[in-house]
């Protein structure tokens, strides 16, 4: 098993975290369950004052990002983590991030859940560039408005890069989307999702139009090598939502991603908006358990590579 390296030379068992070992861009924070054994000798090591004042050891994510500034680094422990707010991000090159981080829904206790909770996203997003989030079950509420992550809806928003998640949608069937970004007003540019793993989430049949992604505008974003568990088989049981209009082609690249269809059939897994030259790249998706080709993607051979459906080259 791999090791989680921080840039001050302390080790934890996990995987290794992208950019763990490089220089520290900024201050590091600590974010622990005070119920956790040791905690108290732990905390003795841990805690010191950051640069500008305050404290690196937190009880609450919120409380970690009211004090982090542009470039710092907050360290989640394991734990379930229900938050009184979204935990709102509005830093440039901040990182989020378990301790303990493993591919898709490995190593999956770092938990931050609003599901039975509060309703309001997981987490917020905005105005910002660079920012990662990593190595987290993340539990919306369950309802048409819940939401894991939102990002870009108030202010352009750069760079969001989004891996190494579970995303749990209770029940599997539940009503939630996972992740929506941009909005008809902002743009969510280049934001990047990949090696999650999605349980769930979507219209399930509800009247409310929700998915478990909603790309609504953000350009030369792409969501690569992620894991869909699909739920339900009607007109509202949509996985991957892009909107589209003539004046903005997306550039989006969906590559690489798996999806089971947990209820036989499933009505469209990828709703690409539309089919103009540039709009969605889809190239390497494989999709399992659908009924036909078209519960699988808005084909167009202009914006298709080589996709499957069980073994077989979907081509028109």
């Amino acid at each position: 098993m791999g090791l989680t390296n921080f840039p001050n030379g302390l080790t934890s068992f996990g995987s290794v975290v992208h950019g763990g070992s490089v220089p520290t861009l900024g201050r590091e924070f600590h974010v622990r369950k005070t119920t956790d054994t040791g905690y108290a000798a732990w905390k003795r090591a841990m805690d010191h004052t950051v640069r500008g004042g305050g404290n690196s050891v937190h009880t609450t994510i919120n409380s970690a990002i009211a004090a982090a500034s542009d470039y710092d680094t907050i360290w989640v422990y394991p734990g379930q983590y229900k938050e009184t707010a979204s935990i709102a991000i509005t830093q440039d090159s901040l990182r989020l991030l378990a301790v303990q981080t493993g591919p898709g829904k490995a190593l999956l206790r770092t938990e931050i859940r609003q599901h039975g909770n509060v309703e309001t996203p997981c987490i917020t997003v905005e105005g910002c560039h660079n920012v990662e989030i990593a190595g987290f079950r993340i539990t919306p509420y369950s309802s048409a408005s819940g939401i894991g992550i939102q990002i870009g809806n108030t202010a352009d928003t750069y760079g969001t890069w989004i891996h190494d998640n579970y995303f749990y949608a209770v029940a599997g069937g539940h009503q939630c989307t996972h992740i929506k970004y941009g909005n008809a007003s902002y743009n969510a540019d280049s934001t990047y999702i990949n090696d999650n793993y999605f349980l769930g989430g979507g219209g399930q049949g509800a009247s409310a139009a929700n998915y478990t992604i909603e790309h609504v505008l953000g350009y030369f974003s792409v969501i690569k090598n992620n894991t869909f568990i699909c739920y339900g088989n009607t007109t509202d049981s949509i996985t991957i939502k892009v909107t589209y209009s003539s004046e903005t082609i997306q550039r989006l690249q969906i590559l690489d991603n798996r999806f089971f269809a947990y209820e036989v059939g499933g009505v469209l897994c990828i709703d690409v908006g539309g089919t103009v030259d540039g709009h969605t790249f889809v190239d390497g998706n494989r999709f399992i358990g659908f009924t036909a080709n078209a519960n699988c993607y808005d084909w167009d051979a202009d914006n298709s590579g080589l996709n499957y459906l069980g073994h077989t080259a979907i081509s028109s």
